[in-house]
Order: C-alpha cells, then structure tokens, then sequence
C-alpha cells in the first residue's frame, strides 16, 4: 500500500468513526482536542460493554481500528504526521502515526482502554503526544 492510499485509507477509517459516534452513541466528532473527551467517553461504554459481554473478535478490531484513526488524524491534522504501515512482524502488523521519529500507536491504546484498563485517557494520550512532538 502507498503512503498516499494508507493517508486516505486512514482518513476513511477517521470518518466511520466520526459517523459511529453519530448513529450509535449521538455524539459529535469533530476533530478538535476536545472532541477527545467525548472519544474516551465512547470508548469507555465499549469497555463495560465489554466487561458484560465480549465483543466479537472482528467487530473489536474494526473499532479499535477506526477510534485509533480518528484520534490519529486528530493529532495529524493539529501537529502533522505521516501513517505508517509496520509490517516488519508477519504476525503482528499494525498502522501507527509518525511524526518527528516516533511513532503514536492509537488503535493500540484504544484497545488497551477496552480491553483492560478503563482509566485510559485518550485525551491525555494525545495531549501528551503532541507535548513531546513540540520538545
């Protein structure tokens, strides 16, 4: 996959989560650092939705994978960064953001909140992301 097809492929992703946050849980993303606030709220209902119930195995990474893009572009489209598709494990690939020769892993964070620790803040993850890519 090209840089410019993973860019538009995250963006896409960024938008379902924008229009899942709609339909399912009437919430407006938007994009801003505040929106953030409300992402960590949503992911939140997923990880008592989860502590019920186990999400299916698809279903989690589809939505860990379109949070984590959502939150991606809001760091991108506030500091800059260029996705990043890891293929370098055969067993575990994954799509990160780089910026400033790090690399921002928010599908992995969000599936952290769900699956194990609620106390998670995205908001905070990405605050201090952006902190670190200003030093």
């Amino acid at each position: 996959m090209h840089d410019q097809q993973l860019k538009q492929l995250m963006a896409q992703s960024a938008e379902d989560a924008v229009n899942y946050a709609k339909e399912e849980f009437q919430l407006s993303l938007d994009y801003s650092i505040d929106s953030l606030v409300q992402l960590d709220a949503l992911v939140s209902t997923l990880h008592q939705r989860q502590k019920k119930q186990a999400h299916a195995t698809d279903l989690l990474f589809t939505l860990c994978t379109i949070l984590g893009a959502y939150a991606g572009e809001v760091f991108r489209r506030h500091r800059g960064g260029d996705w990043f598709h890891d293929k370098s494990s055969t067993e575990a690939p994954y799509v990160c953001l780089t910026y400033l020769d790090k690399e921002y892993p928010f599908s992995s964070i969000i599936y952290h909140k769900v699956m194990t620790d609620d106390s998670i803040s995205i908001a905070d993850y990405v605050e201090q992301a952006m902190s670190n890519a200003t030093q």
